[in-house]
């Protein structure tokens, strides 16, 4: 029985051999997605508007998902111009250029008033990095 296993998975050594190689680039062989775009953690800080008040985040134009209080989402982006736009009041948008293997924290604020409107900005580690350590990761 055991020589029959043998003998069958001879014929699936490339098999094998193709998945493992290919399971090994994921690891974090020198090819990492990381390396080839940026890291962008756009977030939403509790507070602001009371009760949930979703706004959707564009990146160049794309629906990425919506934001709550206190939510947050990874998005890797190839190197480049890209703009962060909320459709709101007051129409916010923010133009970044990325580059590849560098992480960002973007933070959306929604500002009480009437009708509410949005800022988005781009912060520095140190302020975004506690809020997505804190934060609910939304997708």
């Amino acid at each position: 029985m055991f020589r029959l296993i043998l003998r069958n998975t001879k014929n699936l050594r490339p098999v094998f051999l193709m998945l493992a190689l290919t399971l090994s680039g994921c690891a974090g062989g020198p090819f990492k997605a990381a390396d080839k775009q940026a890291t962008v953690y756009i977030y939403r800080s509790p507070g602001g508007v009371p009760g949930p008040y979703p706004k959707t985040l564009f990146i160049d134009g794309k629906a990425v998902g919506s934001l709550v209080s206190d939510g947050y989402f990874r998005v890797q982006l190839d190197q480049g111009e890209h703009v962060f736009a909320t459709p709101a009041a007051n129409k916010a948008e923010l133009t970044l250029y990325l580059a590849k293997g560098v992480t960002y924290y973007v933070s959306q604020e929604i500002i009480p008033a009437r009708p509410p409107f949005v800022l988005i900005n781009r912060v520095k580690e140190s302020i975004g990095k506690p809020y997505i350590a804190q934060g609910r990761r939304l997708y």
